[in-house]
Formats: C-alpha cells, structure tokens, sequence
C-alpha cells in the first residue's frame, strides 16, 4: 500500500472485500501495517468465523466443463473438486495417471476448443482477468499523476529512441578508455603470472 499511495493510488478495501467476499487487508510489509490484521483474518478463516471469498464464476461453457469433470472426481469438498477440475483443464501437460479419466477431460478440453475456438487455458485466463479488470475499476481510483521514479527517468533515457545508441556508444567509448589506460597499467602484471603458471608451469612439469 505504502507503493499505491507513493503513485496516489487509492484502493476502496471495503467495496472490494464486499465484491470478493471476503476480507481485505491493506499492508506494508516493511513497517508492519496491518500485519495484525491480515493474521487475524486468516485465523478467522480457517476457523471458519469468516468467509474465505466466493467461487469465481467463469465462461458458461468452462462452467459446463467444470460440472462433467466434477462428476468424475467422486467424493470431496465441493470447493476443492472445482479447484482440482478447473487445475486439469488448465493443464494439459501433465497426464493423468487414470487412463479413463485422463481421456475424459482430453474430451472435456477438446469439446471447449470446439465451443469456443481457443484452448481451455486461455478461456479460463480471460475470464479471470476481465473480472479483475471490472474490479479495478470499480474499486481503484487514481488521483495525481504518479511521479515518474529514477529508475523510469533511467529507462528513457538509455533506450529511448534517440537517446538510445547514444548513450551506448558512450558507454562502450567509456569501457574501451578504461580498458586501455586503466587495464594497460597491469598488462605486466597479468603477463608475468600467466607465463609462470601457463609457459614456465607448464615446461617445468
């Protein structure tokens, strides 16, 4: 939060943990805000006093796809089978070591390339995102232009468009400079320890 603020980004916690279901907790991890809070939260959580957020709801046909591969899964918390069945559509690398189910949700998978005409994965990620997108619209407001930090003012200058090949043939001029008037004062040196150990080593082993 405390970078949010920095760039004058305001986050409406309350309407987002509203939104999503569950808490909401701003932090700053170097100073110690609200890591009380976010550890009570997480306590409340797994105790079961508060909510742990609501099941996202996706494309109606990955929906569709998640409800026939839930049928094969058998027992188990409801909420752990839909996460187990959404990772497996999303995972297509990794087969499965039941040979029957393995072919259903190859069938699953091909029946959403067909439906919607892009792999299942990409579904599934597009939903999530466009949710965050109307997220972040709703709950987000930036106030004053976000000042641009060092590293910014350093980026667009040594890869900015006219600056760029500039600012390198300098650095390189600086580095041949260096090389030559610097790196020459130990020529000597290094000549003389590598024929010890490379000509005079080696002859005398």
């Amino acid at each position: 939060m405390d970078v949010a603020r920095s760039q004058g980004i305001h986050v409406d916690t309350e309407a987002l943990s509203t939104r999503l279901g569950c808490a909401v907790v701003p932090i700053v991890a170097k100073t110690g805000e609200g890591l009380s809070e976010l550890q009570a939260a997480i306590i409340g959580v797994d105790s079961g006093r508060r909510s742990g957020g609501y099941p996202l709801a996706l494309d109606d046909v990955i929906e569709q796809a998640v409800e026939r591969v839930t049928t094969w899964q058998g027992s188990g918390e409801k909420r752990y089978r839909r996460w187990q069945a959404l990772h497996w559509l999303e995972d297509a690398s990794a087969p499965l070591e039941d040979d029957e189910l393995n072919a259903h949700l190859v069938a699953v998978r091909d029946w959403v390339r067909e439906r919607c005409g892009e792999d299942a994965a990409l579904v599934i990620a597009d939903s999530r995102y466009t949710h965050a997108h109307t997220l972040v619209r709703e709950v987000v407001t930036q106030g004053s232009s976000p000042r641009a930090s060092i590293s910014d003012r350093i980026d667009a200058l040594v890869i900015g468009r006219w600056t760029g090949i500039p600012v390198f043939l300098v650095v390189m001029y600086t580095m041949f400079l260096f090389t030559m008037h610097v790196g020459g004062a130990f020529i000597d040196v290094f000549d003389g320890v590598a024929g010890a150990l490379f000509v005079d080593g080696v002859g005398y082993l």
